[in-house]
């Protein structure tokens, strides 16, 4: 599946691959987020115009490929940092800023060294406070070794999560409503203590 949405994604003539990937997110986080805030899609610059005719259909197939490899992970009981994997596939991080996302396996691991499981027993309960959260592997690390200890995170986990990059915050929102994780997401600066707007997952 994965091979089908990068040739949804490049198969467009109305813009490059990089504007293409992102605004098939902003416009799917637009949608999903309608019922809290409808002017969503202005806020993330998101301009529709520029599609025309097929080249809309093609961001739609795409993003249901998206849905279909979370999913196909979700029935294996993994949460898998599926849109920071395309981000990386597409090679879009060689155009900006130098980012790199932490890789699944990583991500797997630090949560397995750091969560507070002592926490979680006494309260039932475990919050989690991301400052720099990128497309979120680090969240989902945790979700997965949540999930090898007998918990549920979709019950008990409460994430707070911060990005100045709102691209960041667009995918960690997607990927933390679709595997169904309750989420409050920043786009701010954590080291400034600047908050600019809040996006709330509807779980």
């Amino acid at each position: 599946m994965e091979k089908e949405c990068l040739k949804e994604l490049k198969a467009g003539q109305s813009a490059d691959t990089y504007t293409a990937f992102f605004d098939m997110l902003y416009m799917a986080m637009s949608e999903i987020n309608y019922w809290q805030d409808k002017n969503t899609a202005s806020y993330l610059g998101l301009n529709t115009a520029r599609y025309q005719g097929k080249d809309k259909e093609h961001l739609s197939n795409a993003f249901a490929y998206v849905m279909m490899m979370m999913e196909e992970h979700a029935n294996k009981r993994n949460f898998y940092d599926v849109l920071g994997r395309l981000f990386h596939v597409l090679e879009l991080h060689n155009q900006d800023r130098g980012q790199f996302f932490t890789p699944q396996h990583l991500a797997d691991l630090l949560a397995s060294l750091g969560a507070d499981i002592e926490t979680l027993k006494e309260r039932n309960v475990l919050t989690v406070c991301e400052p720099a959260v990128g497309a979120g592997a680090n969240v989902l690390g945790l979700c997965n070794y949540l999930m090898k200890l007998g918990y549920n995170p979709q019950q008990v986990l409460r994430v707070e999560a911060c990005d100045v990059d709102i691209r960041c915050v667009t995918m960690c929102y997607l990927q933390m409503t679709l595997y169904g994780i309750p989420a409050k997401i920043i786009h701010g600066d954590t080291l400034r203590m600047v908050e600019n707007k809040t996006f709330y997952t509807p779980w």
